[in-house]
């Protein structure tokens, strides 16, 4: 596509996402799951036993986002509900954030741990748990050098497997 904007500004791009979350967003929680030592079922390779890099408190960090709406399913097996939504984080607040957790010397030192959001995380906004279940780019300033500002962080909670379940300790 090609670039949309001047990318030498892109410390100015940053600083706006970075403060629109944290003006006008609130501050949520954010639970990163270490894929490498979760164990799985075998059936299904369902999560049994999983293990987050950010117990017990997360990582605090601010976002902005539109509060989940329910909907109602109804099937033999009874009445369900689904909370879906969007939330935004600001690449650079994700990143401070990350250098100073406990894996963060890991990745001054050259690691291989992933740096953003994943797909089976969690994430407790507005005072609910919700697991990530898609996670993309936004606020996109230039494609050909993949220069972004957001991360656009797709939410669900539902009465059936409720992820608060996931984070508590045995």
């Amino acid at each position: 596509m090609g670039t949309l904007i001047c990318t030498s500004d892109i410390g100015l791009f940053n600083c706006i996402a970075a403060e629109v979350n944290k003006l006008a967003g609130m501050y949520c929680y954010y639970y990163r799951m270490d894929k490498e030592n979760t164990t799985h079922k075998a059936i299904y390779d369902e999560v049994s036993n999983p293990v987050y890099l950010d117990q017990p408190d997360g990582l605090r960090m601010p976002a902005w986002g539109d509060e989940p709406a329910h909907s109602t399913t109804a099937s033999e097996e009874g009445r369900r509900k689904q909370w879906d939504g969007t939330v935004w984080i600001a690449r650079i607040n994700w990143e401070r954030i990350i250098e100073d957790s406990p894996d963060g010397a890991l990745l001054k030192a050259g690691g291989t741990k992933t740096l953003g959001p994943r797909i089976g995380d969690v994430m407790v906004a507005w005072n609910d748990f919700y697991d990530v279940v898609d996670v993309t780019r936004d606020g996109i300033l230039d494609d050909e050098r993949r220069i972004f500002s957001l991360y656009k962080i797709t939410i669900r909670r539902n009465t059936k497997h409720e992820p608060w379940r996931r984070t508590i300790q045995p």
